[in-house]
C-alpha cells in the first residue's frame, strides 16, 4: 500500500512539472518559495506591508504593476535581466531595486542595478 502511495504521489509531482514546462508556465520570480510567472502576479502574493521578491531567471515581464501607499517592496534581481517593452511601474509606496540585475525597456534608457 505505501510502494502504491508513494508511485501515484511521484506520478502526479511528474505531471504538474510537466504541466508547466508543456504549456510555457514560468518560474520567473519567488515570494517566500512560491513561484510566479509574472512580477505583478509575485507582488498579488505579498500580503503584507512589506515583502521581497526575488527574480529566478532572465525573463521577458510586460505585466504593469501598482505599488500601493505604506506597502515596501523590494525586488531583489538576483544578478538576472528583466526586458520590459515600456514603463511598468506605478510606485505609490516604496520599491526598492537591488541584486546586481539588470531591467532593459526598448522605449527607456537600460538601467543597470
Amino acid at each position: 500500500m505505501k510502494k502504491s502511495k508513494l508511485i501515484f504521489s511521484i506520478i502526479i509531482f511528474t505531471i504538474l512539472f510537466s504541466f508547466q514546462t508543456v504549456f510555457g508556465i514560468e518560474n520567473n520570480y519567488s515570494v517566500n518559495g512560491s513561484y510566479y510567472e509574472t512580477l505583478a502576479s509575485a507582488y498579488s502574493a505579498i500580503k503584507e506591508q512589506s515583502g521581497t521578491i526575488k527574480v529566478e531567471k532572465d525573463n521577458i515581464d510586460n505585466s504593469k504593476l501598482t505599488i500601493a501607499s505604506g506597502k515596501t517592496i523590494t525586488l531583489n534581481t538576483n544578478g538576472k535581466t528583466i526586458t520590459r517593452k515600456s514603463n511598468w511601474i506605478i510606485n505609490k509606496g516604496n520599491f526598492i531595486v537591488n541584486g546586481n540585475g539588470t531591467i532593459q525597456t526598448e522605449h527607456i534608457n537600460t538601467n543597470t542595478i
